[in-house]
Protein backbone atom coordinates (compact mmCIF):
# COMPACT_ATOMS: atom_id res chain seq x y z
CA UNK A 1 0.00 0.00 0.00
CA UNK A 2 2.86 2.43 0.74
CA UNK A 3 5.23 1.37 -2.04
CA UNK A 4 5.90 4.36 -4.31
CA UNK A 5 4.47 6.75 -1.71
CA UNK A 6 7.06 6.43 1.08
CA UNK A 7 10.48 4.74 1.01
CA UNK A 8 9.48 1.17 1.88
CA UNK A 9 10.57 -2.23 0.56
CA UNK A 10 8.98 -3.52 -2.61
CA UNK A 11 7.00 -6.74 -2.36
CA UNK A 12 8.78 -9.29 -4.53
CA UNK A 13 6.71 -12.35 -3.75
CA UNK A 14 4.00 -13.68 -1.47
CA UNK A 15 3.72 -17.33 -0.52
CA UNK A 16 2.42 -19.72 2.10
CA UNK A 17 4.94 -21.81 4.08
CA UNK A 18 3.84 -24.24 6.80
CA UNK A 19 0.45 -22.51 7.28
CA UNK A 20 2.04 -19.06 7.47
CA UNK A 21 1.81 -16.18 5.03
CA UNK A 22 5.28 -15.03 3.95
CA UNK A 23 6.37 -11.89 2.10
CA UNK A 24 9.66 -11.62 0.27
CA UNK A 25 10.70 -7.96 0.25
CA UNK A 26 13.40 -5.98 -1.51
CA UNK A 27 16.37 -4.71 0.49
CA UNK A 28 16.62 -1.11 1.63
CA UNK A 29 20.15 0.27 1.24
CA UNK A 30 22.07 1.73 4.14
CA UNK A 31 22.27 1.12 7.87
CA UNK A 32 19.65 1.33 10.57
CA UNK A 33 19.73 3.99 13.26
CA UNK A 34 20.77 1.49 15.95
CA UNK A 35 23.91 0.69 13.94
CA UNK A 36 24.47 4.36 13.17
CA UNK A 37 24.13 5.27 16.85
CA UNK A 38 27.61 3.75 17.30
CA UNK A 39 29.03 6.29 14.79
CA UNK A 40 26.75 9.30 15.06
CA UNK A 41 26.26 11.64 17.99
CA UNK A 42 23.12 11.07 20.08
CA UNK A 43 21.77 14.44 18.89
CA UNK A 44 22.10 13.39 15.27
CA UNK A 45 20.33 10.07 15.91
CA UNK A 46 17.52 11.89 17.75
CA UNK A 47 17.17 14.47 14.96
CA UNK A 48 17.07 11.82 12.22
CA UNK A 49 14.53 9.71 14.12
CA UNK A 50 12.27 12.71 14.78
CA UNK A 51 12.45 13.77 11.11
CA UNK A 52 11.69 10.23 9.89
CA UNK A 53 8.74 9.83 12.27
CA UNK A 54 7.35 13.23 11.27
CA UNK A 55 7.53 12.14 7.62
CA UNK A 56 5.72 8.88 8.40
CA UNK A 57 3.11 10.49 10.64
CA UNK A 58 2.36 13.27 8.15
CA UNK A 59 1.50 10.80 5.36
CA UNK A 60 -2.18 11.11 4.45
CA UNK A 61 -3.81 7.86 5.58
CA UNK A 62 -7.33 8.71 4.43
CA UNK A 63 -7.28 5.78 1.98
CA UNK A 64 -6.09 3.30 4.64
CA UNK A 65 -7.31 -0.04 3.22
CA UNK A 66 -6.90 -2.20 6.33
CA UNK A 67 -8.64 -2.47 9.71
CA UNK A 68 -10.55 0.34 11.37
CA UNK A 69 -8.83 3.59 12.12
CA UNK A 70 -8.86 5.85 15.15
CA UNK A 71 -10.68 9.13 14.36
CA UNK A 72 -8.05 11.85 14.01
CA UNK A 73 -5.29 9.23 14.03
CA UNK A 74 -2.10 9.35 12.01
CA UNK A 75 -0.29 6.66 10.06
CA UNK A 76 1.89 4.80 12.56
CA UNK A 77 4.87 2.59 11.97
CA UNK A 78 3.76 0.36 14.83
CA UNK A 79 7.29 -0.48 16.00
CA UNK A 80 9.23 2.77 15.72
CA UNK A 81 12.51 1.44 17.11
CA UNK A 82 15.89 2.60 15.80
CA UNK A 83 16.40 -0.69 13.93
CA UNK A 84 13.45 0.05 11.63
CA UNK A 85 14.71 3.31 10.12
CA UNK A 86 17.32 2.95 7.38
CA UNK A 87 19.73 5.71 6.34
CA UNK A 88 22.27 5.90 3.57
CA UNK A 89 24.78 8.56 4.48
CA UNK A 90 22.59 11.27 6.07
CA UNK A 91 19.48 10.53 4.02
CA UNK A 92 16.52 8.39 5.01
CA UNK A 93 16.55 5.43 2.63
CA UNK A 94 13.55 3.60 4.03
CA UNK A 95 11.21 2.30 6.68
CA UNK A 96 11.31 -1.44 7.39
CA UNK A 97 9.40 -3.96 9.54
CA UNK A 98 5.97 -2.50 8.83
CA UNK A 99 3.93 -5.52 9.93
CA UNK A 100 2.41 -3.59 12.85
CA UNK A 101 1.52 -0.47 10.85
CA UNK A 102 -1.80 1.11 11.80
CA UNK A 103 -3.67 4.38 12.06
CA UNK A 104 -3.94 5.72 15.60
CA UNK A 105 -2.36 7.86 18.29
CA UNK A 106 1.24 8.99 17.75
CA UNK A 107 1.98 7.90 21.33
CA UNK A 108 2.20 4.32 20.06
CA UNK A 109 5.25 5.21 17.94
CA UNK A 110 6.61 7.68 20.47
CA UNK A 111 6.66 4.96 23.12
CA UNK A 112 8.73 2.63 20.91
CA UNK A 113 11.06 5.47 19.94
CA UNK A 114 11.65 6.53 23.55
CA UNK A 115 12.25 2.94 24.64
CA UNK A 116 14.63 2.29 21.75
CA UNK A 117 16.62 5.48 22.28
CA UNK A 118 17.09 4.70 25.95
CA UNK A 119 17.97 1.07 25.16
CA UNK A 120 20.53 2.02 22.49
CA UNK A 121 21.87 5.34 23.83
CA UNK A 122 21.12 5.17 27.55
CA UNK A 123 18.84 7.05 29.94
CA UNK A 124 18.10 10.71 29.35
CA UNK A 125 17.56 10.71 25.59
CA UNK A 126 13.80 10.19 25.62
CA UNK A 127 13.10 13.75 26.76
CA UNK A 128 15.42 15.22 24.10
CA UNK A 129 13.59 13.18 21.47
CA UNK A 130 10.13 14.29 22.61
CA UNK A 131 11.32 17.91 22.54
CA UNK A 132 12.74 17.47 19.01
CA UNK A 133 9.52 15.77 17.87
CA UNK A 134 7.63 18.83 19.21
CA UNK A 135 5.59 17.10 21.89
CA UNK A 136 3.92 19.83 23.91
CA UNK A 137 5.32 20.18 27.46
CA UNK A 138 7.31 16.92 27.59
CA UNK A 139 8.45 15.76 31.02
CA UNK A 140 10.53 12.93 32.42
CA UNK A 141 7.25 11.51 33.78
CA UNK A 142 5.89 11.33 30.23
CA UNK A 143 9.12 9.69 29.06
CA UNK A 144 8.76 7.01 31.73
CA UNK A 145 5.06 6.50 30.95
CA UNK A 146 5.85 6.00 27.25
CA UNK A 147 8.80 3.69 27.98
CA UNK A 148 6.64 1.51 30.25
CA UNK A 149 3.86 1.51 27.63
CA UNK A 150 6.25 -0.02 25.10
CA UNK A 151 7.53 -2.56 27.63
CA UNK A 152 3.93 -3.66 28.18
CA UNK A 153 3.53 -4.11 24.41
CA UNK A 154 6.68 -6.24 24.40
CA UNK A 155 5.25 -8.42 27.18
CA UNK A 156 2.05 -8.91 25.18
CA UNK A 157 4.15 -9.95 22.17
CA UNK A 158 6.07 -12.39 24.39
CA UNK A 159 9.34 -10.52 23.84
CA UNK A 160 9.93 -9.47 27.43
CA UNK A 161 9.92 -11.47 30.64
CA UNK A 162 6.96 -10.69 32.91
CA UNK A 163 9.22 -10.36 35.98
Amino acid sequence: WLYGKLPVPKIIAFTHIEAKDVLLLSAIPGSNLAELSKKWTPDKVINKLAEALHQFHSFDAKDWPFEKTVPGGVLLHGDACLTNFMFQDDTLSGFIDLGDMLVGSPNIDLSAAVWSLQYNLGPGYGLKFLEKYDVENPTEELVEKLRLQYEEVQRKWGLKDNN
